[in-house]
């Protein structure tokens, strides 16, 4: 435990001192124009963040934090929220999730990869200041969005329990009083994929004030992408196309300065399977491919491989979900600017989604259906002091329950033609509810010891209680799929989670800060595999530290941020292929870790240019995973190896030491950076052009080191230009996407119909896409 401790000692002191380093460096390379007098229409604009809860400039909130503005989603023209990881460079969107619609995110390169719909993520979603037990009870589009904060580290003292590696926290547009604004939106654009793709969305925004003291603000949106993988499979019934559509109305009333009513409501609804279809990537690795299924991969002309987008599934396949919820915020002013606030929410999310799992024109394992029922609602209550005072804090109470039902249906001939219709040689059902209930009282506060020197500290205090019923039935089918039975259990839990650290200024316009914290996330069961194998999983524990530096330079024309950051996670929870079962199977990993250094800046040395970018270097490893489930057809000289004899007739349990591997979904390295160009043509017109470049190392779709689930590094190149008029009253915009039409997953995983095999799936941003939009505001 001793040489443990030295040893993440003098990590961090490594990466604290190249930390230094580069500041030093900076720093020293700015100083020789000090005393130049900028053009002030060149000064890099304040962006104001809630990373604390609480309004403060960016560069004074002691977290590492990228901030992505409205406007930067128009000029990128982003709405999906796996489009953000090309401008915040430690994100990374993980494409293995429990149902579609799904944002499901890395930080750092620590995410959660799971099929279970009971587990949390270790990246929180908060929208509108609503923390979302689970990401798809709440995010679809970014519809009329004010900003995007991705809080990198352990966020658990003001954010909740599952928030162990980061937040995402979304903040859409506030009512303006007294002001009428309308903004309408569209955008058409051509895919190159092998269906030669159609994308189109449009979305209107509407201010609209009541009173003087009262506005009602509207927003909707449709989107409509055509398929990107191609059905060759003549008489299919699949609906491979995208279309979703929401809509969402806030209502703020603000009769005097004390007191403030924002009420949100909204739905959406999508269709069509979008980026979750998937195509065959390799077959034949490990035990031979059913021959059946090879003859009819080649009748149909498909040829498995990196860049396949064409499947012959004869099965159903689709997936319609439904999204919305309801909040309520109230602010008031206790007097001498102590403001209390509660909000209280009611989130839901529906699923109806299949799937033919064999991915060809044989009814082989054709039938695979999923429902999803998710609800949850919470209560947030805060007390926060004024700001700009020696002392400053927040204390509050959280309060929290969610239920989450999950029917699964599956259905495979495996190649019998024998058996009678309607009879599978293996199959059933397996149907579980998970109950979650969750409280906390939590509290943070930053006191200044002497000018220019504060302390922080922070605690929570989180209950919790889940409760799993499942049960599962053999069916019409031969061989059960789930071990039939049924089980009843449940699990509750107390933790205390803090954090410390200080802040000290290092001039104006520069300041440090070094925090150690103490996350938290909680205990979970695996409802995705069968009756017996829904067993309780621990809670998840990271001890983490973290150095920053901010600063602004030559009066605002550089902003230059930096962090250090070392993170141990304890029990970390992940889901693993289990070649015995065929299924998912969620477990805890043993310990876990990430290091690295972080870098952003912005520059802007003319008041028509800037350039901005990020570079990530994140070191996400497992620590001691030794029993990691084999992949299918790993050898002993692999690292395979025998934990238990099978029955005569069933295969052996086997395990494999993932001890060293990185963590699912996790480069090294990653960066992007932009450039942008606006300048006047005439009066009230300008144009402007911009060019972003975004590249990742490679990483591993699994977390045991599977050869068949990596992925290399690649690139991508965007751009737009166009021109704005009126004060931007009017905008027009060329655009494209992945201007080198760089082929590249969203997720890799093993094919459970058929071992040996492995499928992929892709994303818009898989394809070259070019595009115009069009904006109105009045």
């Amino acid at each position: 435990m001793k040489e443990r401790s030295l040893k993440i000692i003098a990590v961090y002191r490594q990466t604290v001192g190249k930390t230094m380093f580069l500041v030093g460096a900076v720093l020293a390379s700015t100083n020789a124009y000090a005393q130049t007098t900028p053009d002030q229409d060149s000064a890099i604009a304040e962006i104001v963040v809630t990373a604390e809860r609480r309004e403060e400039r960016l560069q004074d909130v002691p977290v590492a934090v990228t901030a992505i503005t409205a406007s930067q989603l128009t000029e990128r023209v982003f709405y999906d929220p796996s489009q953000i990881q090309y401008i915040a460079p430690s994100l990374q969107t993980n494409g293995v999730s429990s149902a579609p619609g799904i944002a499901n995110y890395s930080i750092r390169g620590v995410g959660t990869g799971s099929f279970s719909n009971a587990i949390e993520y270790s990246v929180s979603t908060m929208l509108d200041g609503v923390v979302l037990g689970r990401p798809e009870l709440g995010v679809v589009q970014y519809l009329d969005v004010d900003r995007i904060e991705v809080l990198r580290g352990p966020q658990g003292t003001l954010f909740g329990k599952n928030a162990s590696a980061g937040v995402i926290n979304i903040v859409t547009a506030l009512p303006m009083l007294n002001m009428s604004v309308y903004k309408a939106n569209i955008e058409a654009a051509h895919v190159s994929s092998e269906t030669g793709g159609f994308e189109g969305r449009v979305e209107g925004v509407a201010n609209v004030p009541l009173t003087s003291t009262s506005t009602l603000r509207l927003s909707a949106f449709g989107n409509y992408h055509s398929p990107l993988v191609d059905n060759v499979y003549s008489g299919n019934n699949s609906d491979y196309a995208f279309r979703e559509a929401g809509v969402k109305a806030k209502y703020l009333w603000q009769p005097t300065d004390r007191f403030r009513l924002y009420i949100l409501g909204d739905y959406a609804g999508e269709n069509g399977v979008g980026s979750g279809a998937f195509t065959l990537r390799r077959v034949g690795a490990g035990p031979a491919y059913p021959a059946v299924l090879a003859a009819s991969i080649a009748a149909s002309g498909i040829t498995p491989g990196a860049t396949n987008t064409a499947n012959a599934s004869d099965g159903p396949y689709g997936a319609k979900f439904q999204v919305g919820g309801a909040q309520a915020q109230i602010d008031y002013n206790l007097g001498g600017d102590y403001t209390l606030t509660n909000v209280s929410a009611w989130r839901f999310y529906r699923l109806n989604a299949a799937a033919d799992s064999d991915l060809t024109d044989v009814n082989y394992f054709n039938q695979l259906a999923l429902q999803l029922d998710d609800t949850q609602f919470s209560n947030e209550t805060r007390l926060a002091t004024p700001t700009g005072q020696r002392l400053q804090a927040q204390v509050g109470t959280f309060l929290y329950s969610g239920r989450f039902v999950r029917d699964s249906r599956v259905g495979a001939l495996l190649g019998n033609t024998a058996l009678p219709p309607g009879r599978n040689a293996r199959g059933g059902s397996s149907d579980s509810v998970q109950h979650a209930k969750s409280a906390a009282a939590f509290g943070q506060m930053t006191f200044e010891v002497i000018p220019g020197f504060r302390l922080i500290a922070g605690g929570r205090l989180t209950y919790d209680d889940v409760s799993l019923d499942t049960a599962s039935t053999l069916g019409n089918n031969v061989v059960a799929f789930f071990p039939v039975g049924t089980l009843k259990q449940g699990r509750t839990h107390t933790d205390f989670s803090y954090k410390g650290g200080m802040q000290w200024d290092l001039g104006k316009n520069s300041m440090a800060y070094f925090t150690y914290t103490r996350g938290y996330k909680g205990p979970a069961f695996n409802n995705t595999a069968n009756s017996v194998a829904a067993v309780a999983v621990n809670p998840e524990i990271v001890k983490a530290y973290e150095l920053g530096v901010k600063t602004t330079l030559l009066d605002r024309r550089l902003v230059l941020n930096l962090a250090a950051f070392t993170e141990t996670f304890y029990d970390y929870q992940t889901t693993s292929l289990d070649p015995v079962l065929l299924q998912a199977v969620l477990q805890n990993a043993g310990n876990a870790r990430s290091r690295g250094l972080e870098l952003e800046f912005v520059a802007r040395p003319f008041s028509y240019f800037t350039v901005s970018s990020g570079v990530t270097y994140a070191d996400a490893t497992a620590e001691d995973f030794t029993n990691a489930p084999c992949w299918v057809g790993q050898t002993v000289a692999e690292g395979c190896r025998v934990v238990r004899r099978g029955a005569p007739g069933s295969p052996a349990v086997t395990a494999t030491d993932a001890s060293g591997q990185r963590m699912v979904n996790a480069p090294k390295y990653a960066a992007n950076a932009t450039f942008q160009y606006k300048h006047q043509m005439f009066a009230k017109t300008d144009a402007f052009a911009s060019l972003s470049g975004y590249y990742r190392t490679g990483s591993n779709f699994s977390n045991n080191g599977n050869p068949y689930t990596k992925i290399g590094g690649y690139g991508m190149i965007d751009g737009d230009l166009g021109l704005t008029a009126m004060d931007d009253r009017y905008r027009v915009a060329l655009f494209v996407r992945n201007l080198t039409d760089r082929r590249f997953p969203a997720a890799i995983q093993a094919n459970a119909a058929a071992p040996g095999a492995y499928q992929q799936s892709f994303t818009n941003n898989s394809f070259r896409t070019f595009g115009i939009s069009f904006t109105y505001r009045y």
